[in-house]
């Protein structure tokens, strides 16, 4: 909204728009009519909504803008932006792919065109849209759908959904937590007018309870045997060393030759989930395993596959083995519980085990109360 009005001897020109409010004077009423006019326009657009606003803005589309304003700095965004593709492939739009760029940062592109997965990685992907087919079928419908039109209802039906499928509770949670993250963000710094979060008031499931997995002599040798099956050499050693050094999937992929030192014993892990690197002391089983792996290059990754090729080998290994339901992150109890049967003092496993939470501590405390228990001879009656 322009005003031009007299004010003492010139003319003075106010322009608000959104509740921003500018004023200057002129010395004729045209110039004054001129810059309301020019100004007017441009707080116009730098208020309008972006992408028109809820009401023209589809839920992928939505998605899209959301993974490059807020998804591309966050230490997990290449999972998220696995979540969202989901949605950008449902709603026609193209997919995302993070790219290190030359000076060291990460910038946000459109993905090339999908080519023809090999068979076993396009097993896999059969296999899991396959267990999720209410899932993706919501997906779908949800993702080309207006925003404004999602309500609270839609959210609580996405989620019978995924119930029905057979989700845990921690991916029900990655999954609506993106969205009304997302939703929240729109409504405040987008510009959208009288638009409320349809998820506002529904909880989100929180994550499932804890996993303690345990191998036993015969299914090691089970997984094991399964594992050096497989095509890709590196399979089997990044299974071992997983369990001697307890740490996790992206840490070991992300390990390099040049933060191993092998006659000190330890291994410097690159931005772990706590947000820093960590120093990892290696166990002479570890210490053993890299040393018959090939290294040509310091600057080599010391286990050079991709996230989804391990994913697909271990998939094919576990369901060999008779193990189906073992997780990769599984293996982390797994040498936990190992470190614990051998050591006697429940504060001595921070150092092979690298955790530093209190909750950790108890969880170490637990278990070696545990494996002491059953090392004790039975009590006399």
């Amino acid at each position: 909204m322009a005003s031009i009005y007299r004010h003492r001897n010139a003319w003075q020109a106010s322009v608000t728009v959104a509740g921003t409010n500018k004023k200057q004077n002129f010395r004729t009423r045209k110039e004054a009519e001129t810059w309301a006019a020019q100004l007017h326009g441009e707080l116009q657009q730098a208020h309008a909504p972006l992408l028109g606003g809820p009401a023209k803005a589809t839920v992928g589309r939505t998605l899209y803008e959301y993974a490059h304003l807020y998804t591309i700095h966050k230490r997990g965004a290449k999972q998220e932006i696995n979540l969202i593709n989901r949605y950008l492939l449902a709603a026609g739009l193209p997919t995302l792919q993070l790219q290190v760029t030359e000076q060291g940062g990460v910038d946000l592109t459109d993905a090339p065109p999908a080519t023809e997965l090999p068979f076993s990685f396009a097993g896999l992907r059969a296999k899991r849209a396959a267990s999720r087919e209410k899932t993706n079928a919501f997906r779908a419908g949800l993702s080309v759908l207006p925003v404004v039109q999602v309500s609270a209802q839609t959210m609580l039906r996405f989620m019978s959904a995924m119930r029905k499928d057979g989700l845990t509770d921690s991916t029900i949670q990655k999954e609506l937590a993106l969205l009304k993250h997302a939703f929240n963000c729109a409504q405040k710094h987008w510009n959208w007018a009288g638009f409320e979060n349809p998820m506002a008031n529904i909880a989100v499931p929180k994550g499932g309870p804890g996993r303690c997995a345990v191998l036993d002599e015969d299914a090691e040798l089970a997984l094991f045997d399964a594992l050096g099956r497989c095509d890709n050499p590196f399979i089997l050693p990044i299974v071992q060393f997983a369990i001697e050094t307890t740490s996790r999937r992206g840490s070991l992929l992300r390990l390099r030759w040049r933060d191993v030192d092998l006659p000190g014993r330890t291994a410097t892990l690159r931005l772990t989930k706590a947000g820093e690197n960590q120093i990892a002391p290696l166990t002479q089983r570890a210490v053993e395993i890299l040393s018959r792996l090939p290294r040509d290059d310091d600057d080599a990754r010391v286990f050079p596959m991709t996230a989804d090729a391990l994913d697909s080998a271990w998939d094919r290994a576990t369901t060999e083995a008779g193990l189906p339901d073992l997780r990769f992150h599984d293996l982390r109890h797994v040498g936990t519980t190992r470190h614990a049967r051998r050591l006697r003092n429940p504060q001595m496993l921070a150092s092979p085990v690298t955790r530093r939470t209190r909750c950790s501590r108890a969880t170490r405390t637990c278990l070696w109360m545990t494996c002491l228990m059953h090392s004790m001879p039975p009590s006399p009656r």
